[in-house]
């Protein structure tokens, strides 16, 4: 994107994903909340906006990106 003209400024995000598909220790984070973490903490370091997200929880997802629109649409996939 950047290469492609974007200013960091201006560009904003929705962090996606994040389930854990297996049961893990309560004690430890899954792989699927580090991933949260990792997302967020990189966004926060290069000032991207976070507008919104859709994480965690244990079922998937489809994501529709319409890049003339600007839209974003989520439906989560529960068994």
């Amino acid at each position: 994107m950047l290469a492609q003209g974007a200013e960091l400024a201006e560009m904003k995000a929705t962090i996606l994903g994040g389930s854990e598909e297996y049961e893990i220790d309560s004690n430890q984070k899954g792989v699927g909340e580090k991933n949260i973490l990792v997302a967020t903490s990189v966004l926060n370091e290069s000032k991207i906006v976070i507008e919104g997200s859709h994480t965690g929880d244990r079922f998937g997802r489809i994501v529709v990106v319409d890049n003339s629109l600007h839209t974003l649409s989520v439906e989560a996939i529960k068994s």
